[in-house]
């Protein structure tokens, strides 16, 4: 008859620094999980920005220059000294409650500025 010799039972320091690293993992995963969710709203985001380069081109060239929306709220766009001609300056909330009537047409291409 033989014996076999059991393993010696891990001790509670051993235990806790496995639990450590297993945590250290787990922590390095959802930070990596975090970074790539961040990184793509964030070129969701700018997916339809525009630069005034281009919004100026567009006002020079088109047939049908763009609709303006300034959609700052009411103290920024009262402090502010920044004015864009022909643009509609339209309040947030007012876009929220509805309460804004903006007639556009469909196949006008419409530029919203906001800060």
């Amino acid at each position: 008859m033989s014996f076999r010799r059991l393993p010696r039972p891990k001790s509670p320091e051993w235990l806790l620094n496995d639990q450590a690293q297993k945590t250290t993992r787990s922590a390095r995963t959802a930070k990596v999980k975090a970074d790539l969710t961040i990184s793509a709203m964030l070129s969701r985001r700018n997916q339809f920005r525009i630069r005034p380069a281009e919004v100026a081109k567009l006002i020079e060239s088109s047939p049908q220059p763009p609709m303006i929306l300034d959609v700052r709220d009411r103290s920024t766009y009262d402090r502010s000294p920044v004015r864009i001609p022909n643009a509609r300056h339209v309040a947030p909330d007012q876009l929220d409650a509805g309460m804004a009537a903006l007639t556009i047409e469909p196949e006008r291409t419409v530029v919203a500025y906001c800060t």
